[in-house]
């Protein structure tokens, strides 16, 4: 398997439609999206929108699903955005959206209810809900006391998560077994 990390530090889904998108340049050599499209993608975004207090957005105003330039400069608007023009480069492809853990208290739920809504609104769109089902991010936690170093993951944490990723998604993948029969001939011109 390869993978890219469209991601840096301090990124919002505005963000990375700008740097990973529109004018590729990041601290991740200037990596764009667009040049080699993926079966699948782990989007995990929102904590920097509740940093910096940007608007969360409605689902139902927000996003235009005919046209994503004309989406709301929201974090539903943005997040959306995202979706749509990595659906505009592989249709076919996956998304895995990762809600915002407890750490960051009781702003993250709005955030959250969008990150919820958006597996209704796309197609071979999935949910991995850490908010929900995963360990407890709040200071003091045992979770954040082993695994974090500042107010980010530490080596070993980032590791824990990723196993974290792939053991939700392999559930989710053996769940819906018939959703996934297609995924060698993503980005291929074959179909069975």
């Amino acid at each position: 398997a390869k993978g890219d990390n469209y991601s840096q530090g301090g990124e919002t889904a505005k963000g990375w439609i700008t740097h990973f998108w529109d004018q590729p340049y990041n601290h991740n050599d200037n990596i764009s999206a667009q040049a080699d499209p993926k079966q699948a993608y782990i989007i995990a975004l929102g904590v920097n929108e509740i940093n910096k207090k940007m608007p969360v957005g409605q689902m139902a105003t927000d996003i235009n699903l005919q046209n994503y330039l004309r989406n709301a400069d929201t974090f539903a608007g943005n997040y959306a955005g995202i979706i749509q023009r990595m659906k505009s480069i592989q249709p076919d492809a996956f998304f895995f959206l990762v809600t915002i853990p407890d750490n960051k208290g009781d702003a993250r739920q709005p955030y959250n209810d969008v990150i919820r809504q958006m597996p209704s609104l796309f197609s071979r769109t999935y949910l991995l809900d850490i908010d929900r089902y995963g360990p407890s991010y709040k200071p003091g936690s045992p979770f954040r006391e082993r695994y974090f170093l500042g107010n980010h993951l530490n080596a070993a944490g980032y590791q824990y998560t990723a196993w974290m990723f792939l053991t939700y998604i392999d559930h989710i993948i053996r769940t819906h077994p018939r959703d996934f029969d297609q995924v060698a001939f993503i980005g291929t011109h074959y179909k069975y």
